[in-house]
């Protein structure tokens, strides 16, 4: 599964960067394959 992310570039005249991930599904999280994009620092992400 493929989860997108988007980032507010604040340096480059506030431009929008997009960022894919392939993450694995579990019960109550998204959790990365091989790392999130540089920006995010969390481990995981919780469902809703």
């Amino acid at each position: 599964m493929k989860l997108y992310f988007y980032f507010l570039e604040k340096n480059k005249r506030s431009c929008i960067r997009m960022e894919e991930c392939e993450v694995k599904e579990k019960a109550k999280t998204y959790r990365p394959v091989n790392g999130f994009p540089s920006g995010f620092y969390n481990q995981f992400v919780k469902k809703r």
